[in-house]
C-alpha cells in the first residue's frame, strides 16, 4: 500500500472529548444550581446551539435570553478545550511516527478549528498536522465527502493513498463510500461499535497496540 496521508477526526478520535459533549448541556444546568433531567443531553443531542439554548431557557425558566444562553456554554466549551481536553493515550507517540515515515496529516472536524487550535497546541500535536478542516469553513457536515476531499485536492494525492480515521459511523460510510481507506477508531461511549467494524476498512481499538494496524497497511 502506497500510504501517504491520514486526515484524522478529532473529538473521540484523536481527542478523548465525548464524555463532555455528551453532558454539555447539563453541565450549563449544573453550572446554573439547577438539576438536570435524567434524559436532558439526549433530548438536545440532535439541536442547533440555538435551538438548544431556547429549550433549555424554556425548561428550566432562565431568565437570560438565547443569545447569553449560547455566549455561557460556548464559553465553558473554550475554558474545556484551552485547559482540560486530553488526547488518547498512545495518540502523541502515533502521530510522532508517522511524521517520522514522511506521512502528511491534516484534521477534519465538525469542531470549530479555534478550539481544536488551543487544544491541540496544548496537547502538543497541533505541528503535525498541515492543516485543520472544518465542517463549518468547507459548509458541508460529514454526511458529504467534501471534507475529506479537500486535503486530496490541496495536497496533490490520490483516495487511496490517504488514510481516514474516525469514530463516527456516518462519517466512515461517507468516507469509505467514496473512495477512501477507513479507519474506525473506538471510543468509549460508541454505541455501535459493530457496525462501525462491519463498516470500516480496518478498526483500531487503540493507539498502543498497533501490530494488527501495520500489518494492515503493508497487506494493502
Amino acid at each position: 500500500m502506497d500510504f501517504k496521508y491520514a486526515i484524522f477526526d478529532a473529538d473521540g478520535t484523536i481527542l478523548d472529548s465525548m464524555q463532555y459533549w455528551k453532558c454539555v448541556a447539563s453541565r450549563y444546568i449544573i453550572s446554573l444550581k439547577k438539576t438536570p433531567k435524567p434524559e436532558l443531553d439526549k433530548t438536545v443531542q440532535n439541536m442547533s446551539l440555538k435551538e438548544s439554548a431556547l429549550f433549555l431557557k424554556s425548561e428550566y425558566d432562565i431568565s437570560d435570553d438565547a443569545e447569553t444562553i449560547m455566549a455561557s456554554i460556548d464559553k465553558s466549551i473554550e475554558k474545556y478545550y484551552e485547559k482540560e481536553v486530553e488526547t488518547k493515550s498512545g495518540v502523541l507517540e502515533f502521530i510522532k511516527d508517522l511524521k517520522k515515515r514522511n506521512i502528511g496529516m491534516s484534521i477534519a472536524s465538525a469542531t470549530d478549528e479555534y478550539l481544536l487550535d488551543m487544544a491541540l497546541k496544548r496537547c502538543g500535536l497541533r505541528d503535525y498536522f498541515d492543516k485543520i478542516y472544518t465542517c463549518s469553513s468547507i459548509g458541508f457536515g460529514k454526511d458529504r465527502p467534501f471534507i475529506f476531499r479537500a486535503a486530496v485536492n490541496d495536497y496533490n494525492i490520490s483516495k487511496n493513498e490517504c488514510l481516514v480515521f474516525d469514530d463516527a459511523l456516518y462519517a466512515i460510510k461517507t468516507a469509505k463510500d467514496d473512495g477512501f481507506i477507513t479507519i474506525g477508531i473506538f471510543d468509549s461511549i460508541q454505541s455501535d461499535a459493530e457496525a462501525i467494524k462491519n463498516t470500516c476498512d480496518y478498526y483500531l481499538d487503540n493507539f498502543e497496540n498497533l501490530d494488527g494496524f501495520w500489518n494492515f497497511v503493508k497487506g494493502r
